[in-house]
């Protein structure tokens, strides 16, 4: 299963927009709020991935939005904000203060789908602060914890990808055409080559690995008839825990 990035909505307009991301299946909707003050507080609980931000947002405008979310987020989330007063100076202050792109917003609403996108596929900040050292590490225990053959080349390529996973999720939406040739370039091989080499080792690892283990990361989350995961179901689950790690050293 792969793990959606997860979108929140602040805006006057939040069931238009949230009926268009319904239907696009890289997200999954965290929550929506027509409010500034009610946005900010499920924000700094739910803690989303992606924040479609409207700069008219009734309450508290998106700017002093961008500013409170500074200020009280170790982590914001990766901000597209609607600028609606088709101002390029409002829509600098919004780049400033932490947005990472800006719509004008209706006339540029054909780029909606594509901005918000680029957004998802931005590495989350606080994710990517995280050195590759210590995401490598955490991609390396976890394949130990569920005993995954070390002497196997699929393991080296397996903590390479999952460390880059971690901060960056939307990679296991394009496995073949961006992780698999990074980590080929990496190793100096070819993406055929890594892609055999981690089928080969997640086999094993189903086979011949801790079931405890493979029970408490997985769960039901695998399709029972098929058996073993994909290796993009696979490199998404280890790489959502490894967020969750991340966030619980984070909070400690």
């Amino acid at each position: 299963m792969l793990i959606p990035s997860r979108i929140y909505v602040a805006s006057p307009e939040a069931l238009f927009f949230e009926t268009i991301l319904l239907q696009e299946p890289e997200f999954c909707l965290s929550g929506s709020a027509d409010s500034g003050y009610i946005a900010l507080g499920e924000i700094l609980t739910l803690s989303p991935d992606i924040l479609l931000l409207d700069s008219a947002l009734p309450g508290m405008d998106g700017l002093a939005m961008l500013s409170a979310l500074k200020e009280r987020m170790a982590a914001p989330p990766r901000v597209l904000f609607l600028e609606r007063m088709k101002d390029r100076a409002w829509a600098q202050a919004a780049l400033q203060k932490g947005a990472d792109s800006v719509l004008f917003w209706p006339d540029e609403h054909a780029l909606f789908l594509p901005r918000i996108l680029s957004c998802a596929h931005l590495p989350l900040p606080a994710l990517a602060a995280c050195t590759e050292e210590s995401r490598t590490w955490i991609a390396e225990a976890m394949l130990k914890q569920l005993r995954a053959p070390e002497k196997l080349k699929g393991f080296e390529y397996m903590c390479a990808g999952i460390a880059a996973l971690i901060c960056a999720p939307q990679l296991a939406h394009a496995l073949g055409t961006r992780l698999y040739p990074y980590l080929a370039t990496q190793f100096s091989t070819t993406p055929q080559a890594v892609e055999r080499a981690c089928r080969t080792a997640i086999e094993h690892t189903w086979l011949h690995g801790d079931l405890a283990a493979i029970q408490a990361l997985f769960g039901f989350s695998v399709d029972s008839e098929r058996g073993k995961p994909t290796n993009a179901e696979f490199f998404s689950m280890l790489a959502e825990h490894g967020r969750r790690e991340i966030e619980k050293a984070r909070r400690m």
